[in-house]
């Protein structure tokens, strides 16, 4: 089926509340709505949800790039070559992996409306649904709590938290949630690179103290040695923004790396990127974690299938849909008492209205 259209669509999501992390603060999240179109009128959607600190690139960068290199690339092609399309676009956009991702999302998910299917399907159903972390950004002990109770009381038992650069602080916040929530849900921390590699020793040993399950990206992105001496035992440290590529992930390994880690569809460039990385990250004993950015239902229905029917990962954490306001997106995705189920209409099954 031939392409016959594409547009990128430049789109402002606002958030229920602001989010707080280590460098940054948001209140709304800047994305790209990919539209591509068949002949037969059938289309595809995609989402770029680009993050400079993370995947290098702007708003503007990612609408520029779907808008001038990716539609010249699938105008008048044929929808069966999606493996091909994704390769030649990762030679060309390298360093604009959130544009490559609405490329990747449009091109599976219309093919899938194509033939009438959920891409689960076409890819084969590993696991009926998965257990998601939510996650609860950088704030006060008592919004901490009552953010953590709010969700448990929905059914949810893995929290992720946000953590800043005061690691004592950190460890009162934490040890005042585990008092709340109990031994029954589970606590997993993110630094996003927050700490020296001193603190983040004495940090790891309390967070070990209060049972919480990983934490991620303790050190700077450029410590690959730090990280890979924190990385014991085995699987408690993850690493998010030093895993980019195949090659970071391979310069990780060399340090001889314990840990896992969190691949991403925005960071990481599409669910062709994401298949190789994940087998990469199990040939060196690496655990896995499939992670997000703050995205709309049309990238996150796309992360959920693939978390669906790779049977490498252990921990997901697939939550970015769950604060916004206005989402382009509707259905695709349903969260029922802490786990993702996927939708069974054609494609990723999201409606999209712009």
């Amino acid at each position: 089926m031939q392409i016959v259209r594409c547009e990128a669509i430049l789109v402002r999501i606002p958030l229920r509340t602001e989010f707080r992390l280590a460098y940054q603060s948001y209140d709304a999240i800047d994305g790209v709505v990919f539209r591509i179109e068949l002949r037969d009128g059938t289309c595809g959607f995609g989402f770029a949800a680009p993050d400079p600190e993370v995947t290098g690139e702007s708003p503007r960068d990612s609408f520029r790039a779907l808008d001038e290199v990716a539609r010249s690339v699938l105008m008048g092609g044929e929808l069966d070559r999606v493996v091909r399309y994704e390769e030649t676009l990762a030679g060309l956009l390298a360093d604009r992996p959130a544009a490559r991702a609405a490329v990747s999302v449009a091109l599976w998910d219309a093919l899938g409306r194509s033939i009438g299917q959920p891409v689960w399907r076409m890819w084969g159903l590993w696991r009926e649904e998965v257990e998601t972390s939510v996650t609860i950004c950088i704030c006060d002990v008592q919004e901490t709590v009552e953010r953590a109770l709010e969700w448990v009381g929905r059914g949810v038992r893995v929290l992720k938290v946000k953590v800043g650069q005061d690691w004592q602080r950190e460890v009162e916040r934490l040890s005042a949630l585990r008092a709340q929530v109990g031994p029954r849900v589970r606590l997993r921390v993110d630094c996003n690179q927050a700490l020296s590699r001193e603190s983040a020793w004495r940090f790891l040993s309390a967070c070990r103290r209060l049972d919480v399950e990983l934490v991620e990206q303790p050190v700077a992105v450029q410590d690959l040695e730090g990280l890979s001496e924190l990385s014991r035992p085995r699987r408690f440290v993850f690493a998010d923004e030093s895993v980019r590529s195949l090659g970071s992930l391979q310069e990780l390994a060399k340090f001889r790396f314990q840990g896992g880690a969190v691949l991403k569809l925005q960071k990481n460039g599409g669910i062709t990127e994401l298949r190789r990385l994940s087998w990469l990250a199990r040939h060196y004993g690496m655990g896995l974690m499939l992670g997000c950015n703050d995205e709309s239902r049309i990238s996150m229905a796309a992360s959920l299938h693939f978390a669906l029917a790779e049977p490498s990962f252990d921990h997901w954490d697939l939550d970015g849909h769950l604060d916004l306001v206005g989402d382009p997106g509707s259905g695709g995705l349903e969260l029922r008492e802490g786990c993702l189920r996927a939708s069974s209409r054609p494609g990723f099954g999201v409606e999209v209205r712009l």
